[in-house]
């Protein structure tokens, strides 16, 4: 399923991955677990948040205007959605995302293996 999918039916815990640049960068959320943030604009022309889990990767050193892609669990919300778990996931409780940075693999920022 697409992110355009889901986001018209309001579906979230979608696995998916996505290219685009990011255009603006924000403050960590620091409610709960840290979570770094970004918002990227798809290919689509849709913009979505990046919530990347600083418990469990290192921070990405994204700036706006790089093109980034990344793969995760898509939530739906009013905004647009945000996807999450663009991490490693040594639990085994999700899917292993990743982010692929300014044309590199970069080793999923994750801090484990």
């Amino acid at each position: 399923m697409t992110i355009a999918e889901a986001l018209e039916k309001k579906i979230s815990d979608v696995p998916v991955t996505v290219e685009g640049k990011a255009i603006e960068i924000l403050e960590d959320d620091r409610s709960g677990e840290p979570h770094q943030r970004f918002i990227v604009q798809i290919n689509s022309g849709q913009t979505i948040l990046i919530a990347h889990n600083l418990e469990y990767a290192y921070r990405v050193p994204v700036k706006v205007g790089d093109r980034i892609e990344v793969h995760g669990t898509y939530e739906w919300n009013e905004l647009g959605g945000v996807i999450h778990k663009t991490h490693h996931d040594d639990r085994g409780v999700h899917e292993d995302g990743w982010i692929n940075f300014v044309g590199k693999k970069h080793p999923n920022f994750s801090k484990t293996p």
